[in-house]
This record gives C-alpha cells, structure tokens and sequence, in this order.
C-alpha cells in the first residue's frame, strides 16, 4: 500500500472543507476538544474501506448514533443508524452530500448523497424488496473502487438498518486497506485474541513480549486463555502474564490500563501490515515516561511492516515523547508529521519532525 499523501473532507460532521497535506508515516493530530481529531480518523476510515456502509454504521454504533424507537419496533426491524450525524447540517434531505478524497496512489473519491428514489438503471440498491424501507430517500454511495453507485434506501424513519448478508455482498473488500481503529476504550478480549493468534508461536511472540517490558521489564511471556464470549467479550479477563520470578500468573488487568494499551497497539501494527492503524488518544493509560519508548517501537514497527500510523492526543508529554525520538534518530524523523487541528481552519497546521524537536525545545504550544 502506498502511503496516504494527503486528505480532503467536505460536509463531514463539523468539517465544511478542510484537508491535511503532508502526512507521513506517523501522524500526531492535536487540537482543543471538539475541534474534529477523532472526525478525522472516521474519515481516514471511511476513505480506506472504499466507502463500505459496514464502516458508517460501525462509527454510527460507537457514538451511540441510532434512531431511538420503541421496543416492540426496535425487536422487530432491529437497531437503525442515524446517518444525519454524518452530515455537517444533520439533516436528510434530498441533496444531502458529504465526500471524502484522498491521494494514496488511487486519487480515489468517495461521496455519500441522499437522492430521491428517481433513480437510475446503472444504481443497484441493496434493501430494494425490504418491507421495511420506504423506498423514497436513498443514500448513494459513489466511488471510483465500485464499477457503478451503490444505492441504500433509507428506513421508514430514514435510518439504515444493520444488514450483515447484505453489506457481505458488497464488492470492496479486496479494494479495502486493512485498517486498525483503537478506541479510547482499546480493544476487547475478541479482538486481541484474533490479533494474537495470527502471531502466536511466532517471532513476533518475543516481540510482543518486549513491548511490554516497556512497562514492566520482569514479564517473560504472554498467553491468551478461552472464554466464553457471550459473557466476556469486553472484558479483560483471560490475557495472563508470567513475570519473573512469580509462578503465579498474572491477569493483565491487575497491571493497569497502560498495560492493555501497549498490548493492544503493538499486537494492531504488527498485524496490519500495508495498511493503516488508527489510534484515539493514543497515550490513554500510558505513563509520561514510557511515551519515548512507545513510539520508537511503533515507528520502527510501522516501517517494517509498511503501516501507516494516524493518532490524537491531547497530552504534552505525548508530544515530548515523539519530539525526542525525531531528535535522537535523523531516520524516524523523517517519517513523523503533527498537524494541529483548529474548528474553523479550512487545513491543518503541519510540523515536519525537524520542525516537532524545535517545538519541544522552545516550549511552543502547538496544541
């Protein structure tokens, strides 16, 4: 995969038209709160899907962004995605749009309009002989990865309904880039565990193992026990350590959230090879003197494994973190950019990483 160069976003959310240039291997997003980071990485998502409804509805789903209704219709047609979010004016009507482009070597464009239902022979909608659309608003979905627009029509309510057969059947899989999104919450039980299997017994293994010495230089090795899912699938039971000198093994929850966070971003870069790893607020749980080495291991990670890295902080230290590897090592420092990100600004401020070290040494407050 080649590397995104830079992204536009038009009508997305809070974002009228606002592009950033100049990405890297590595890229820092910082601003105020609600100025649009986590907006951003969405979009980097929805742009590396190829437009996928399966991704629209699973940041829908993490933002809580449904179509409230009473229990008796929401058993019967299931929950239903609130698209209006999606859009900077939250309305949706007919000519409702937002786009995103990107340049990683495909120049792609992809748009999501809500049209009449007037349409033409070259749109397929994928819920035409669902009782439960109406079949007058659609969302259409146009992208140089589709071979013609794909059409949703929209619920009787103008939501969209959570179809996994259907959104199975949709054609962009193969063009997608393989793409990570870390949460602030991190990633569940399920989650790492199908990261770690791919890579268990492997020398990927030791390296696992010595990511966390960052945190903790007495763990030996890691193992993922089995649970039962349907009552486990969030938590954090079932990840054990062996630390030296303990023959007791350790659940990871008792070592503290920084722990799970390291785990979770190095088993994410290390298997999303030639593709793109997204983290929000990146140093949740991670103490400020850790933040050095966490980003020398994902540096050299993501440049052996060909990942793209896009992440928010908000923290100084996180900063400071990445500034002094720039600092110490001319060859990461050219794969790092921090690009501050203002409300109101129609692009984003970017710092190369020559330009990050003089940050950090002039105590000048990029954020």
């Amino acid at each position: 995969m080649a590397q995104i160069k830079d992204i536009q976003v038009k009508n997305y959310r809070a974002f009228e038209d606002f592009s950033m240039s100049g990405l890297a291997r590595v890229n820092l997003l910082v601003g105020k709160n609600n100025c649009g980071k986590t907006s951003l990485l969405e979009a980097l998502q929805i742009f590396a899907s190829g437009g996928h409804p399966r991704v629209l509805w699973d940041i829908g789903w993490e933002r809580g962004e449904l179509i409230l209704k009473a229990d008796s219709e929401a058993e019967r047609a299931g929950p239903e995605l609130d698209p209006g979010f999606f859009y900077r004016n939250h309305e949706i009507d007919s000519g409702s749009s937002f786009e995103i482009s990107g340049n990683n070597g495909l120049d792609d464009t992809i748009s999501f309009s809500i049209i009449e239902m007037d349409t033409s022979d070259d749109e397929e909608d994928l819920f035409e002989d669902d009782p439960n659309y109406e079949q007058t608003l659609s969302l259409s979905i146009k992208t140089k990865r589709l071979d013609r627009p794909l059409r949703l029509s929209l619920s009787h309510s103008n939501g969209i309904i959570m179809s996994p057969r259907r959104f199975k059947i949709i054609d962009l899989d193969e063009k997608a880039i393989p793409t990570t999104f870390i949460r602030t919450k991190s990633l569940d039980h399920e989650e790492m565990g199908n990261l770690w299997n791919s890579i268990a017994l492997t020398p990927e293994e030791d390296e696992i193992v010595g990511a966390l010495r960052i945190l903790d230089p007495k763990v030996e090795r890691i193992a993922f026990l089995s649970l039962d899912l349907r009552r486990f699938r969030s938590s954090r039971r079932g990840i054990v350590l062996k630390l030296k000198d303990s023959d007791v093994p350790m659940p990871l929850g008792s070592l503290g959230d920084g722990m799970h966070r390291l785990l979770a971003l190095t088993l994410a870069v290390l298997q999303n090879e030639n593709g793109i790893l997204l983290v929000d607020e990146i140093d949740t749980g991670l103490h400020y003197t850790s933040m050095p080495d966490m980003w020398k291991l994902l540096l050299r990670v993501a440049e052996r494994r060909n990942v793209q890295i896009f992440a928010t902080t908000h923290s100084w230290d996180c900063v400071m973190g990445l500034a002094k590897v720039c600092e110490t090592d001319t060859v990461l420092q050219d794969q790092v950019s921090m690009h501050r990100i203002e409300s109101d600004a129609t692009q984003s401020v970017v710092y190369s990483g020559e330009e990050l070290i003089t940050v950090a040494k002039e105590g000048i407050e990029p954020r």
